[in-house]
This record gives structure tokens, C-alpha cells and sequence, in this order.
């Protein structure tokens, strides 16, 4: 007889084999912890994170269904309960949802050349030398004597999908441990010494200000009741920590764009910049190629009020608080890969409890 014939137990095999196939597929993740308990090995960071980061931000493009996990993640990290209230859970839920922490976006500046051509759109992000770059530009690019038309703009969609779809679109980022110290100092000044009324309206909900000013357990608190869900009134100023990947998401939801390039460092901004920024986009005129003045100091910069310091000695303690920050900015490191992960937040990703977030 022709054929080759296949015995009904191989073919119950078969078909189990490639269910649990299916299976490995989705939760590559776990696959390799179950190896790591086989093989009685350590999982190192080299090993794991290539997994994660494609499942977090795949090409660039940040998968916020994962948002939700790493909040949970990051409140087991800080040991806190899981919150139980229905009208708390929705609000929670609409803060890691779309028009929160991981879609933040606070528009930027197009500059299109005389008589057209290719468009260049820096997204601005806070904490992240926006000022510098805001102003800066400003002063560069528009006036009498401009080689273009320059504009500021609020959101992506502001501009014209044709436009986006062909421009040269540039960031500049930081590392997101070094932006959330940053950010928390930020907050802080504004809440204390800008708009104190403010704060009072969220005893309730927002611990962190019963304790001293500039104090590392003030930071942990706040962390702690940031995590838990903020104040979500305070917005744009809670900006200033909201996920860098906003941007990305508006680009590829809003217009299917995605981002040109970025600059992964502020060191020396007014000098790397131009010279990043003009030969990303060589569209731009010869005045851009200059070095920048100095433009946009915050007061916070000098950290008048010590929350900064505070901040930066929690992180170096490398404690509780400091590996939430590592748990939460994961989504970071995952689309901006150039970024270096630094040796905590290694350790934290590789972790088993940190992996098994993704395999659910």
C-alpha cells in the first residue's frame, strides 16, 4: 500500500506537541526560566532581556498592554497591595491606559524649508533637555532672517499626516532612572514653592507630603503613592515622570510614523545637538550646525529645596525604592535600546518575578 501511515497515538503526540509549541511561542519567556531550573543555571541579563525588550517595544513601538504589568510588578516590588476598590481599580486603569503614563506626549517644533522639501520635527520631551531645544531652536530658526517656516505645536496630529509621513523626526533622551530623580525634583518644587493649593486637595490619596521636605523618606513615599495611582488632576505636572514612550506611540497610532533617530545623552546638549540634528536631517539650514547658547535653565537646576539630592541618595542605596524605578522604567530601556541598563536594573529584569510579568 502507498503512503506512509501515522499510528492515532503519534498523531495524539503530534497534535500535543505542536499545542504546547504554540504555547512556548507565547511565553518564550518562562521557557527560559524552566530551562534555568532544569539546567540548575542563573539566567543572566544578556540571556532574557533581548525577550523582554521585543515583547515590551517591538521595532520601536511600545506595547502598552504591558503597562498595566509593570505597574502591578513594580507595586509587588514596593510590597503593596493589590488595590480592591472598584471606582480605585477604574481609576487606576485609565491612569496606565492611553491618555496617561505611557502616552504622554507634549508636542515640539516643525521647520520646513524654503520652497518645501523635506520637514523636521523635534518631539519634545520633559526633562529630557526640552527646554534647551525648545527655546534654543526658537531663536534659530524663526525671525526675519529664517531659511524656512518654523512652528511650534502642541500634538502630533497638529500636523498634517502628509507632512509626518515623510519628515525627519528627532528626540533627544536621557536615561530614565536619572529623568524620574530629575522629574520628582520638578514636581516637588512646583507643588512646594509654585502651587502649594494644589497639593492639599490630595491628603487622601498623596502621603509623600506629610514628610520633611527634601528627605529620601519624602522620595519613597511619593514613589510609593505614585505607583499606587496619582493625583489625576496634576497631569502636566506629573508629566515631567511620564513614560518617554509616548512619543512613539503617537507617531505610529496617530500619523503610522515612527521616529528618525534620537539623542541618547544631554551631556554637552548645546553642542551634540546641532551636530546630531543636522546630520539626521540634512533638510535643515547651515544655521543649525552651530552650537547652541544656553537657553531654558529651570530654578530647579540648582535643586533649591534638596529633593533631587534626596532622590539621588535613595537611588544610590540601591534598595526597595530604587529597583520600583528600574521595574517601572523597563518600557524605557525596551524602546530606546541604545540607552545603557545600568547594573541594578539588570539584575532586576533577569529576575524571575520581574520575567514572569510578561507570561500571563
Amino acid at each position: 500500500m502507498g503512503g506512509t501511515f501515522i499510528a492515532a497515538p503519534t498523531i495524539i503526540v503530534l497534535a500535543l506537541l505542536a499545542f504546547f509549541a504554540s504555547v512556548v511561542n507565547v511565553h518564550v519567556l518562562v521557557d527560559v526560566l524552566e530551562g534555568q531550573q532544569k539546567n540548575d543555571t542563573v539566567t543572566s541579563f544578556e540571556d532574557i532581556w533581548p525577550n523582554i525588550r521585543t515583547k515590551l517595544c517591538p521595532k520601536m513601538r511600545p506595547n502598552i498592554n504591558y503597562g498595566r504589568n509593570l505597574f502591578l510588578a513594580t507595586q509587588r516590588q514596593l510590597g503593596m497591595s493589590p488595590i480592591e476598590d472598584s471606582a480605585e481599580l477604574t481609576a487606576f486603569q485609565h491612569f496606565i491606559g492611553e491618555e496617561r503614563f505611557w502616552t504622554f506626549q507634549s508636542g515640539g517644533w516643525i521647520h520646513t524649508p524654503k520652497g518645501g522639501g523635506v520637514s523636521t520635527i523635534y518631539l519634545r520631551i520633559f526633562k529630557a533637555g526640552n527646554n534647551q531645544l525648545m527655546s534654543g531652536y526658537e531663536t534659530i530658526l524663526s525671525g526675519s532672517r529664517a531659511e524656512g517656516n518654523y512652528t511650534r505645536f502642541d500634538k502630533l496630529y497638529d500636523i498634517p499626516r502628509q507632512i509626518l509621513k515623510n519628515a525627519c523626526i528627532v528626540t533627544a533622551v536621557r536615561d530614565p532612572v536619572e529623568r524620574w530623580l530629575s522629574g520628582y525634583n520638578e514636581i516637588e518644587y512646583r507643588a512646594v514653592e509654585v502651587r502649594p493649593e494644589r497639593m492639599k486637595n490630595h491628603s487622601s490619596v498623596q502621603q509623600f507630603h506629610r514628610f520633611q521636605n527634601g528627605t529620601e523618606q519624602r522620595f519613597d513615599q511619593f514613589v510609593r503613592d505614585f505607583i499606587g495611582g496619582p493625583a489625576r488632576d496634576l497631569k502636566i505636572q506629573y508629566g515631567h515622570i511620564y513614560s518617554m514612550t509616548g512619543i512613539l506611540y503617537h507617531l505610529e497610532k496617530d500619523v503610522g510614523a515612527t521616529l528618525t533617530s534620537y539623542l541618547s545623552s544631554l551631556q554637552n546638549l548645546t553642542h551634540t545637538f546641532p551636530d546630531f540634528i543636522t546630520s539626521t536631517c540634512p533638510s535643515l539650514p547651515k544655521s543649525a550646525q552651530k552650537p547652541m547658547s544656553l537657553h531654558g535653565q529651570h530654578v530647579t537646576s540648582g535643586d533649591p529645596l534638596g529633593f533631587y539630592a534626596a532622590a539621588k541618595e535613595s537611588w544610590k542605596k540601591q534598595a526597595t525604592t530604587a529597583r520600583a524605578l528600574c521595574t517601572i522604567s523597563a518600557m524605557d530601556y525596551a524602546c530606546y535600546e541604545i540607552l545603557p541598563v545600568p547594573p541594578l536594573c539588570q539584575e532586576v529584569f533577569a529576575d524571575e518575578s520581574f520575567v514572569r510579568s510578561f507570561a500571563q
